[in-house]
């Protein structure tokens, strides 16, 4: 009788308790940023969450608070495949704004830890094009090719390449290899 009804009362009581911390821990999860910044706050000392916010940011065009993420990942710990893609990504986006040789930086930053890192060397061709340094461009896609004849990446890149040297021919012949291997 009565402990049976205290056992109930208690299980009744668990369940509204679990059940508001739910509730709590989904407002959480309501929105990427909210939930990584959740995730930032528990482990301040930890390069993920930053870089997650700032590819975050990244994507949704807040580049100031991306590159702001993206450095802070970058001063959390030794080198690994998580600092390789924070530099691409930050490269990118100094890309994107004209930084050219920043952007460059970064990504000859992770070739120097990682020579066959093939984003790193395509990002870094698509610098050299846009900077209008056409063969250093085509060296990188070619390196790439060397190493991934099916690159599709670096065969689009190489076409647009060839397209600003004024290489038509080249150009096509490159962009119909990136379409017989997508």
């Amino acid at each position: 009788g009565f402990s049976r009804g205290i056992r109930g009362m208690l299980l009744v009581l668990l369940v509204i308790i679990l059940a508001s911390s739910t509730f709590c821990r989904n407002s959480i999860w309501h929105t990427e940023e909210r939930l990584w910044q959740d995730v930032m706050a528990r482990s301040p000392s930890k390069a993920r969450p930053h870089y997650q916010i700032g590819y975050y940011y990244d994507r949704k065009g807040n580049y100031e608070a991306a590159i702001r993420e993206y450095q802070t990942a970058l001063t959390m710990k030794p080198y690994t495949t998580l600092e390789d893609w924070t530099r691409n990504n930050l490269g990118n986006i100094y890309g994107k704004l004209g930084l050219f040789e920043e952007a460059k930086r970064q990504f000859q930053t992770v070739l120097a830890f990682t020579p066959t890192d093939h984003a790193a060397r395509i990002n870094l061709g698509v610098i050299y094009t846009k900077q209008g340094k056409i063969i250093e461009a085509i060296q990188e896609f070619h390196a790439v090719l060397e190493a991934s004849p099916d690159n599709v990446l670096a065969y689009y890149n190489l076409g647009n390449a060839y397209q600003e040297q004024g290489n038509l021919e080249e150009a096509i012949g490159a962009y119909q290899k990136a379409l017989r291997r997508d």
